[in-house]
């Protein structure tokens, strides 16, 4: 129970469960200390496991994973018949709510079209792709327009910010094309952690690379995005800033409890992150957890 506590109250109720459900969520609450057989049974078989579940904070002590991400036999393919190239070829996984993984691969092994995809930047030639439960492709591509905006995050090797606008409109630019108002206390809080307060007024190319890369990732962190995906984030910088950057998208992760899904070729950065699939000819040949 990662040595968490979740004392069940004396008529608190969880519904809306199997059988097999139950008997695990039961087992587990039995191992707390101050639950009592009585407690627990009354509580698998009363309310809302949902919200029982948050009401003990058990999605955030990760007791309960929650998926963010579910990816479903994807396939990109081009051309056609004897043309025909899979990009992409039934791949499937799923990523729970603040995971770092790693995509690895070669140059044209598909992992940049995944990343496409997960992003709803391209449409996929079949499969589906679910970010927070909401199906990406079942959506017309305004609604994926906005869905894109407010849910997920990217960060592109070359930065793409915006040449005619400074770094704060860069950063709020996702917001300002939403029609909602800044948060000032969350703006400051990252433009603290990426230091550029006192860059706001420069435009990007008054930027150094690492300067510009930060500002990239403020742009993707300011509407608090269910995911973010980065493409590359360091292959333009050099290894000082490559660090700096990495280290950055590591403390969003842990201080934001952030999903975070890079594509490097690099190996050291891969080895860094809590799991890390590996993309070969479109196939996904491998996924390992190397830390929890």
């Amino acid at each position: 129970m990662h040595g968490c506590a979740a004392r069940l109250g004396e008529n608190e109720k969880v519904t809306a469960l199997s059988a097999p459900e139950a008997g695990v969520l039961g087992a587990l609450l039995l191992r707390i200390p101050g639950n009592s057989d009585k407690t627990v049974i009354n509580a698998v078989t009363g309310a809302s496991l949902k919200g029982f579940i948050i009401n003990h904070g058990l999605k955030e002590r990760g007791i309960f994973p929650v998926e963010i991400l579910r990816v479903e036999h994807l396939t990109k393919s081009y051309g056609s018949g004897e043309t025909e190239v899979k990009a992409l070829n039934d791949v499937s996984f799923r990523v729970n709510r603040g995971e770092f993984v790693a995509i690895v691969g070669a140059s044209g092994s598909g992992k940049s079209t995944l990343l496409h995809l997960l992003g709803g930047v391209d449409r996929p030639t079949s499969g589906k792709v679910f970010v927070g439960g909401t199906d990406l492709y079942a959506m017309n591509e305004s609604q994926l327009a906005v869905f894109r905006r407010r849910q997920i995050g990217l960060i592109y090797q070359f930065y793409n910010l915006i040449p005619v606008l400074n770094v704060l409109e860069n950063i709020t630019l996702p917001l300002l094309l939403d029609g909602r108002k800044v948060n000032h206390q969350q703006l400051a809080e990252i433009l603290d952690t990426l230091s550029l307060q006192n860059r706001l007024k420069h435009l990007p190319n008054q930027l150094s690379g690492g300067q510009q890369q930060r500002v990239s990732i403020g742009r993707a962190l300011i509407n608090n995005p269910a995911l973010v995906l980065a493409d590359e984030p360091t292959g333009n910088l050099d290894s000082k800033n490559s660090a700096e950057i990495l280290e950055l998208l590591k403390m969003s992760n842990r201080k934001y409890d952030q999903t975070l899904l890079i594509i490097t070729h690099d190996e050291d950065i891969a080895l860094q992150a809590d799991r890390v699939m590996v993309i070969e000819d479109g196939r996904l040949i491998k996924d390992e957890v190397i830390r929890k």
